[in-house]
């Protein structure tokens, strides 16, 4: 799939891309808001020594199942290979972390046969891993929820600089999930960012925030099947200091549940800001 233009001007402007581009076979009839059942694909080896760190956080299962079956979609329906693949094609050393919007470090879902990763254990492999290999660029990408959890992973390494934060459709529908855990205010108004949500306020520790909002149909026909998904992020992120200092904002033209598989123009649109900055 192709790169999409140069976009060097747009960093640290509010502005806005819609681009069009054909949307990944999906050959079942799925009713969720946030992730579907996908084919299992094996997670990307490590590389020796990487010079990158791929944090990758898939949301919620959906509005039909339990946050406590939250599971990993973004490396089961490719996405995650699909960013470190192609960074390993131009010639990249990559170390991948993927996980789960979920409080536990590890568990059971009922949507996978695998054993699934949350938030706490993400966090100690990437503690891990700068112990290891300090000078490796940060890259952290999450879905739905798991945007949330990338902006807290964000805030529990404040002394760590993160070469790039990409954010897919953050949503805090559902948050409620999560009342009663350390991380209940991941979605809460900030009086002191305009009032906007800690999950929509960038750290100063984020070199550069990639906001990629769906923008297609909530109903789109692929393959013999239809993809429902109502949802979609509408508030575009700011610095602490209330401006969009090295912050873009693309609308892709995938529907919510449709942003995090392979071949999906969310990912192309990922791609493209990678080599914008120079991956």
């Amino acid at each position: 799939m192709s790169i999409p233009p140069k976009y060097s001007s747009l960093w640290g402007k509010p502005a806005r891309m819609r681009a069009g581009g054909a949307v990944a076979l999906f050959a079942s009839l799925t009713l969720s808001g946030c992730a579907p059942t996908f084919v299992h694909q094996p997670a990307p080896l490590p590389d020796p020594d990487p010079d990158v760190i791929l944090v990758t956080l898939s949301g919620r299962c959906g509005f039909t199942c339990q946050s406590a079956d939250n599971w990993d979609y973004l490396t089961a329906s490719g996405g995650t290979a699909a960013i470190s693949d192609w960074l390993r094609q131009r010639g990249r050393h990559v170390r991948t972390i993927s996980g789960t919007a979920q409080v536990q470090d590890t568990y059971r879902s009922r949507e996978s046969a695998a054993e699934q990763h949350g938030y706490p254990w993400v966090k100690a492999q990437l503690a891990a891993a700068l112990a290891e290999f300090p000078r490796a660029q940060i890259i952290v990408m999450g879905h739905s929820h798991g945007s949330v959890f990338g902006h807290q992973l964000v805030r529990d390494f404040p002394a760590t600089r993160f070469r790039l934060l990409i954010d897919l459709d953050t949503q805090c529908l559902l948050w409620t999930d999560y009342r009663q855990s350390p991380y209940a205010g991941g979605c809460a108004p900030d009086p002191a960012h305009r009032g906007q949500r800690a999950s929509d306020v960038t750290p100063d520790n984020v070199e550069f925030n990639l906001e990629v909002q769906s923008s297609g149909s909530d109903v789109q026909r692929v393959g013999q099947g239809l993809v429902y998904s109502p949802i979609r992020d509408r508030v575009p992120n700011i610095r602490p200091d209330g401006t969009r200092r090295g912050i873009v904002t693309l609308r892709s033209s995938d529907n919510h549940i449709m942003m995090p598989r392979a071949g999906s123009q969310s990912m192309t649109l990922v791609r493209g800001a990678l080599e914008q900055l120079g991956f």
